[in-house]
């Protein structure tokens, strides 16, 4: 069973506060008492912050991965605080499959930094001569 800690999401009023405070300590703690708890994956969530909630995901993505071991992940349905929890070191995430633009995103921000195997070995064959465009 996986088991998903949501304690640490902006819409909790008392979170809210902390993650407006930038309070890296209660941010990490909060991480660490889910995972004492079961948790397998943090999720964390700045979307009420609009505007600021790409800023404030790295963050918090930051925050939580240098206080547990737990793989990080979120639930934005914004692009760019996808991409650049992403080029973080983001874990996980909670994505809509039928989100193109979304899935898109992420596609090429995976191969970008060099996660997604098959476009690195595409490039590579690509670069080596192996492939040709038509």
């Amino acid at each position: 069973m996986l088991i998903v800690g949501e304690l640490i999401n902006a819409s909790r009023k008392s979170v809210r506060e902390i993650i407006e405070k930038q309070d890296a300590a209660a941010v990490a703690q909060l991480a660490r008492s889910q995972t004492e708890n079961g948790a397998g994956y943090i999720d964390v969530n700045a979307g009420v912050f609009v505007g600021r909630e790409p800023e404030l995901l790295k963050w918090m993505v930051t925050t939580v991965q240098d206080a547990v071991e737990a793989p990080c992940c979120i639930d934005s349905p914004d692009p760019k605080a996808m991409v650049m929890a992403i080029a973080r070191g983001l874990d996980g995430a909670i994505v809509n499959p039928l989100d193109a633009r979304m899935m898109g995103c992420i596609v090429t921000a995976e191969m970008l930094i060099g996660r997604d195997d098959y476009c690195v070995n595409y490039l590579k064959a690509f670069r080596a001569g192996k492939l040709t465009l038509t």
